[in-house]
């Protein structure tokens, strides 16, 4: 019934997701705009191109979300273990 909700309210998953306050996904105002350009599936240039920057700074930006992306996995395989332990 959430999915029915979410996919009926707002589009999809992804598109709520992309709709809520960057800081709650730990982002900068400007990671989250590329971010959201990137889920808009426009290519490096395109992005590049739209918000008045260079294609490089766009490609660095792609490769800190990745990297944004492997330390939220981490902490979260982190959390989820010591929660095991401690039976938190």
């Amino acid at each position: 019934m959430a999915d029915i909700h979410v996919e009926e309210k707002h589009g999809s998953m992804l598109n709520y997701l992309m709709n809520m306050n960057p800081s709650f996904l730990g982002l900068s105002k400007l990671q989250h705009s590329i971010l959201k350009l990137m889920a808009e599936g426009l290519s490096d240039k395109e992005i590049a191109s739209q918000k008045g920057i260079s294609y490089s700074t766009v490609r660095n930006y792609r490769f800190k979300l990745h990297e944004h992306e492997k330390q939220s996995k981490l902490f979260l395989a982190t959390m989820e273990l010591l929660h095991k332990k401690t039976n938190y």
